[in-house]
């Protein structure tokens, strides 16, 4: 194109090329429309819940600025404006010449309007959607008068490529602002990552020094030193469960056992979990649990796991001697669970992203409490793969929240697959004392601690042990003697745990059928399926406890002894 439009569009294309600040960018394309194609320029988006939002108003007077912005504000706009059918409905529209009769009669009793509008009194307008692959991201409008010139079709094939240019800026910008952001996000997330791991290791590798180098001779001392052990190492596990968790919903690969349970049995149990942490913190929760209340059809753990982090997260954020309410009550054809603090609330401008992964209202290194900021997010995709909602509530800082979790009930309602016997663990534990005492097993890993500790509970259990610090030297043990079961690690230098299972499958002897468990740190679910395919009949994942350890080698055991 030549000419002064053929201009205006170089300029205007340089001008969207040299900046991705969104708004500094539209705000020099209104100024440089204005006044080569038009008397005055308005340019709105749409954000991301859709709403109408005004980016640039300029008129060729500057006094009438101010005009310009009250005439297109959305918050005032009636749907009949052309710039907003523009915008809502994505078509393009040219008024050659404004009827100034109709323009006053529509206005009739809104007497701001009417002298807004006689103040600029426009004859002539162009509007134009914003779209870019395929959907509708705002519109430009373009207005003259007063005066003699008039818009014609030309005008409006050069306002649409100015669109089309200006578009495409919008949605750069918009990229490199989400790139940007996310490169953020990630940045705060291994920062606060790393600070959350190397919390629970500093208690863990402090303690367990003091108590090697013999400082704590008190018993009292040792066994709270004991006590830190485990609740740090706990935390770690939790940590790496939640990464894990997200890696899991990213590819679409969470397991569900789904049954049918008694929605009160899994709040009371994340209620029990939780009561330690809030009487040591000096905060009251106070559960209305109807022991009636509906069944649902879900994973036990998993809806555990979604209640316990929001009375987790409630007690966390509550000060001491504030209060934790938890109620469990039916709602239509739908189970709710509402969980209420006194806390510290929510910022109403945090509250939409308050269940995107990674991120956190306070990410600074001052930040009074801890966590990863991945657990609202977790919790969010496990209650909607449940076919139920999550939603948060907050008057504001410091005036508490209260979360509301609604479940799809289940048709009819039976205990019978719930809950676990609660002595269930001792009875198994007593059991498989007796259970190895004849059972050979040999253990395969190259990390020295992660074999004593498998060869210590096992050992415990009554079993016999022989450990192997590679592949290689597992077959070789497999050669000169004969074992009940196998337990390897994945991840091992030159043949790995996959490697190793094939080799013991291709085998002659006995050892062909022996039983075998993956033991490994690789949790993932594809690692599961991998090491399953390959040939183990288990996969239990590190950290590992005693007794589903050793009640795994008791059922597989038991299984070949049957077969």
């Amino acid at each position: 194109m030549t000419g002064p439009g053929g201009d205006f569009l170089a300029r205007a294309s340089a001008a969207l090329a040299d900046s991705l600040d969104l708004e500094t960018t539209l705000n020099t394309v209104a100024r440089l429309a204005v006044p080569a194609i038009a008397d005055s320029c308005a340019i709105h988006l749409l954000d991301e819940r859709d709403a109408v939002r005004l980016v640039a108003a300029v008129h060729v007077n500057p006094a009438k600025s101010a005009t310009m912005q009250a005439l297109t504000d959305p918050a005032t706009a009636s749907p009949s404006r052309i710039w907003l059918r523009t915008i809502r409905e994505g078509t393009s529209a040219l008024i050659a010449d404004i009827d100034q009769t109709d323009i006053m009669a529509s206005l009739k009793g809104d007497d701001r309007l009417m002298a807004l509008f006689e103040d600029v009194h426009f004859t002539s307008q162009i509007s134009v959607p914003l779209r870019v692959r395929g959907r509708t991201i705002g519109g430009i409008s373009l207005t003259l008068g007063p005066g003699d010139r008039r818009y014609d079709a030309a005008d409006l094939a050069l306002a649409e490529d100015l669109a089309g240019r200006a578009a495409m800026a919008v949605e750069n910008a918009r990229l490199y602002k989400q790139a940007s952001d996310a490169n953020r996000l990630k940045d705060e997330f291994l920062g606060t990552l790393s600070h959350e791991l190397r919390t629970p290791l500093n208690a863990i590798l402090g303690y367990a020094r003091m108590l090697r180098s013999g400082i704590f001779t008190d018993p009292e001392k040792q066994a709270r030193a004991l006590e830190i052990l485990e609740r740090n190492a706990h935390v770690l596990t939790q940590i790496v469960e939640d990464v894990l968790d997200v890696s899991r919903i990213t590819a679409g690969k969470m397991r569900l056992t789904i049954q049918e349970i008694p929605l009160s049995v899994v709040v009371g149990d994340a209620v029990a979990t939780i009561l330690p942490a809030a009487d040591a913190k000096g905060v009251t929760v106070q559960a209305e649990i109807d022991p009636a209340a509906p069944f649902v059809m879900g994973d036990p753990e998993r809806l555990q796991q979604v209640v316990w982090n929001l009375l987790a997260n409630a007690v966390k954020f509550t000060r001491r001697g504030g209060v934790v309410t938890v109620l469990l009550r039916r709602a239509g054809s739908h189970a709710e669970v509402i969980v209420s603090d006194t806390g510290c609330g929510i910022a109403a401008d945090f509250l939409p992203h308050l269940f995107e992964r990674f991120r956190q209202a306070d990410s600074r290194f001052s930040r009074e409490h801890g966590g990863l900021g991945l657990g609202l997010a977790i919790a969010r995709e496990i209650v909607e793969t449940h076919g139920g909602t999550i939603e948060v509530a907050s008057p504001g800082e410091g005036k508490g929240s209260t979360f509301t979790l609604r479940l799809p009930m289940a048709a009819t309602g039976s205990p019978a697959l719930f809950p676990p016997d609660p002595g269930a663990a001792g009875k198994t534990l007593q059991a498989i004392r007796s259970a190895l005492d004849s059972v050979a097993v040999l253990v395969v890993d190259d990390d020295e601690d992660a074999r004593g500790l498998v060869q210590a509970i096992i050992e415990e259990a009554g079993g016999r042990v022989e450990t192997a610090e590679s592949a290689a030297e597992a077959l070789r043990r497999l050669d000169a003697a004969p074992y009940d079961i196998m337990i390897a690690d994945l991840g091992m230098p030159e043949m790995d745990g996959l490697g190793l299972i094939q080799a013991v499958r291709r085998r002659a002897d006995q050892a062909r059928t022996m039983p075998a468990i993956a033991l490994t740190a690789y949790a993932r679910s594809e690692d599961r399926a991998a090491a399953l395919d390959s040939g183990y009949q288990r996969h239990l994942a590190k950290p590992i406890d005693h007794t589903p350890l050793v009640a795994a080698i008791v059922a597989l055991v038991r299984d070949r002894i049957r077969s």
